[in-house]
């Protein structure tokens, strides 16, 4: 966590503790995949246009439902990096806040679970 501190992309750290905590509730992962979740998300925030304190956001609105909808890579690191990739190309071509598009993900990863939209 406080090397978090050191990033420039990330916000403070009770966020950043905020986010690592949902990653961990809503995916199943432990305390020992700390390192790599905030290095994922580091690194994905110095490849592309987006903060790691957005990727902390669509993590804590949108990670719960995401997971549920993760298929065979549910509960894993993977899975966590598939949500950060939707959430980074949905931003490079919209430029939304990270709020509207978590909003939307969870929308639409929650309906196409429904029988009926299937």
């Amino acid at each position: 966590m406080a090397k978090s501190t050191l990033a420039p992309t990330f916000g403070n750290i009770e966020d950043t503790t905020e986010g690592l905590i949902a990653a961990f509730g809503q995916f199943g992962l432990k305390g020992k995949d700390a390192e790599a979740v905030l290095g994922s998300l580091n690194k994905t925030s110095k490849e592309f246009a987006v903060e790691a304190e957005d990727l902390i956001s669509v993590i804590r609105r949108a990670g719960g439902v995401f997971s549920q909808a993760a298929g065979d890579t549910k509960g894993t690191i993977g899975a966590l990096q598939e949500l950060t990739s939707v959430f980074t190309a949905v931003r490079s071509s919209t430029r939304e806040s990270a709020d509207t598009i978590a909003a939307g993900l969870r929308t639409i990863f929650s309906r196409i679970q429904r029988k009926s939209t299937i």
